[in-house]
C-alpha cells in the first residue's frame, strides 16, 4: 500500500446557536478536513480545528503548513498495519514548534486521515490498533459504553438556566461551566449549575485563561463552596509562570489546556508542579498517537486527564475522540460528540452525537467507523488543495495543486 496524494480542504460549518466563552464567541466553525488517498483506491479522512489562542494556529497557516509538510515518511510501501502505526506514530511525535505556533491541528488532520486510509486499507477499525500501540495502552478489559460530559457556555442568565435545566432532563451526571467573564457572573453561573444540575453532579469550572493571578487565586476561593472539581486554565498566558503559585494557594485541582498543547509542555508544567490534571484534545495535541503519548505520561506521573473537544468537531473527529475515549483507561470526563445538537449539518453518514445521559456506545466499521458525505464537504468548502506524493528513486516528490 502507496500513499499516492493528500487532499487538504478549509470548511466552514455553521452552528445552530452562537457557542460563547471568555476568549471567543462564534456562530460557525472553519476546520481543516485532509484526505488520504492509497494506490488501492481507499479514502482516508482526518479533521483538525485550528484556534490561534489555543495552538497560535490559524485556518490559514494550518493549510499553509500542510501544504509545505515534508512527506519523506510516506515514500517507501507499507507492507502491514504494523509497519505504518510505527511509522505514523513516529512522525506524529517528533514535532517542532514554529515560534510561538504549535502545528497541532494541521498534524491531526492529516495524521488521522492517514491512519483512516491505512486501517480501512487493512480492514480493521482504529479501536483495533491496541495490538500496535505497544507502550501506549494498558492491558485490561474494555468498556462497553462511555459516558459524555455537558459544556456550559455563556450567554445571558435566562439561557444558561434553560441549558443546565436541558442537562438535568437528559440526565448528565457531570458539567463544565465556562466562567472568565466577570466575578459576579462567574459565581452566579456557578451556583445556578450547582442548584439546577444538583448535589450529586460533579461540576467543573473553566477559565479559558481570562485571570491574571490575584484575580485567579481570589475567584478560585470564591468558588470553592459550590464544590468544584477541578478549574481549568485558570491564568492568562503571561501569568502563566505562577501556576504553581496559584496551585498551592487554592484547594480546588488545577487542570491544564491551553498552556500544555504538546509533549514539551507537559513535562515542563508537570516538572514545576503546575497542575493536577490535563485536558487532551486531539486536536491541540496534533493527533492520536502524540495525544496516546501525552496520556501515558500523565499516568506514569500520578496525574489526572480528560478528553477534550474543539468546539464545532464534525463527525470526523468526534469518531476519534470516541476511539480514544474507549482505548484510554482512567479518564476522568469526556467531551465531544455534540455533533447533532450543535452542528447544522454534518460531514458524516453516521450520527456519532451522545445518547441519553451522555452513554455512547463504540463505533464500528474499518478506520474511524464513519463516512463522509461528500456533498456536504463540497457544500461547505472554501479551499482546496491537492498534493501528489510521486514515487522516485529515493523519494518521493509532493507537487501540489491548488
Amino acid at each position: 500500500m502507496r500513499i499516492v496524494k493528500i487532499i487538504i480542504y478549509r470548511i466552514r460549518l455553521p452552528f445552530k446557536r452562537p457557542f460563547a466563552h471568555a476568549r471567543s464567541f462564534r456562530r460557525e466553525t472553519e476546520n481543516i478536513i485532509s484526505e488520504s488517498l492509497t494506490d488501492r483506491g481507499v479514502s482516508g479522512f482526518g479533521e483538525g480545528v485550528p484556534r490561534d489562542y489555543v495552538t497560535g494556529e490559524t485556518p490559514d497557516s494550518a493549510v499553509r503548513y500542510l501544504s509545505q509538510q515534508n512527506y519523506s515518511f510516506l515514500s517507501d510501501e507499507i507492507p502491514s498495519l504494523e509497519e505504518g502505526i510505527r511509522r505514523l506514530r513516529a512522525w506524529e511525535i517528533d514535532v517542532r514548534r514554529q515560534g510561538e505556533v504549535f502545528p497541532g491541528a494541521a498534524r491531526c488532520a492529516l495524521g488521522l486521515s492517514l491512519l483512516d486510509a491505512l486501517t480501512r486499507s487493512y480492514g480493521v477499525g482504529i479501536g483495533e490498533i491496541a495490538r500496535s500501540a505497544e507502550g501506549l495502552l494498558q492491558e485490561g478489559r474494555r468498556a462497553s459504553r462511555v459516558r459524555y460530559s455537558a459544556v456550559c457556555s455563556g450567554g445571558s442568565v435566562a439561557s444558561v438556566i434553560a441549558t443546565l435545566l436541558k442537562y438535568r432532563l437528559y440526565n448528565f451526571v457531570s458539567a463544565k461551566v465556562k466562567v472568565g467573564w466577570s466575578e459576579r457572573r462567574d459565581l452566579l453561573f456557578t451556583r445556578l449549575a450547582r442548584r439546577i444540575l444538583g448535589r450529586a453532579t460533579d461540576i467543573r469550572v473553566d477559565a479559558n485563561g481570562a485571570w491574571d493571578t490575584r484575580t485567579a487565586i481570589t475567584m478560585i476561593g470564591k468558588l470553592e463552596k459550590y464544590r468544584i472539581s477541578s478549574i481549568e486554565e485558570p491564568l492568562m498566558p503571561r501569568y502563566r509562570g505562577d501556576l504553581p503559585r496559584v496551585r498551592e494557594s487554592v484547594r480546588i485541582p488545577i487542570m491544564l489546556d491551553e498552556s500544555a498543547c504538546d509533549r514539551d509542555q507537559l513535562t515542563q508544567a508537570i516538572e514545576s508542579g503546575s497542575c493536577d490534571m490535563v485536558n487532551i484534545r486531539l486536536s491541540k495535541c496534533g493527533g492520536f498517537f502524540a495525544s496516546l503519548e501525552m496520556a501515558n505520561i500523565l499516568r506514569e506521573r500520578g496525574l489526572g486527564y480528560q478528553l477534550g473537544c474543539q468546539v464545532g468537531e464534525s463527525g470526523i473527529l468526534s469518531a476519534a475522540g470516541r476511539h480514544f475515549a474507549f482505548l484510554v483507561p482512567g479518564i476522568r470526563h469526556v467531551e465531544g460528540s455534540y455533533d447533532r445538537h450543535l452542528l447544522e449539518q454534518n460531514l458524516t453518514e453516521e450520527d456519532p452525537t451522545f445518547g441519553y445521559g451522555g452513554w455512547a456506545s463504540p463505533l464500528r466499521g474499518p478506520g474511524l467507523g464513519v463516512t463522509v458525505k461528500r456533498e456536504i464537504l463540497d457544500k461547505y468548502t472554501v479551499e482546496k488543495h491537492e498534493i501528489e506524493l510521486r514515487e522516485e528513486p529515493v523519494h518521493r516528490r509532493a507537487r501540489l495543486h491548488v
